[in-house]
């Protein structure tokens, strides 16, 4: 996994930027219907997320913000994910996915 995360899951994807920029600190596995899972070698750390919806987007955003918060990982690709801009066809956005202050601790970046 950390010496081709290419291998994982393909261009533009959660698990290859990650891993790209974070492994082998980092090791993530993107699932079917919203499940995510993360390792965190150096820490003992493990975490699973299921969002019930299946949503992908929503997992990338807990998962960045979890391991940005465990990990001790200040990174620019988990900044990225843990709050992404949402864009009507226009191109405007209208709204942003970003994690609970809850989840994220003191790493949420500021505002778009």
């Amino acid at each position: 996994m950390t010496a081709a995360p290419f291998m994982i899951a393909g261009t533009d994807q959660f698990d290859t930027l990650v891993m790209q920029d974070l492994a082998p600190r980092v090791l993530t596995k993107m699932g079917a219907e919203g499940v995510m899972i993360a390792a965190l070698p150096e820490k003992g750390l493990g975490i699973a997320i299921k969002c019930r919806d299946g949503g992908v987007r929503a997992a990338e955003v807990a998962a960045a913000a979890l391991i940005a918060r465990f990990g001790g990982e200040d990174a620019p690709v988990l900044n990225h994910f843990m709050r992404h801009p949402l864009k009507n066809w226009n191109g405007t956005v209208v709204g942003e996915l970003r994690a609970a202050r809850e989840l994220a601790g003191d790493r949420l970046p500021e505002g778009i």
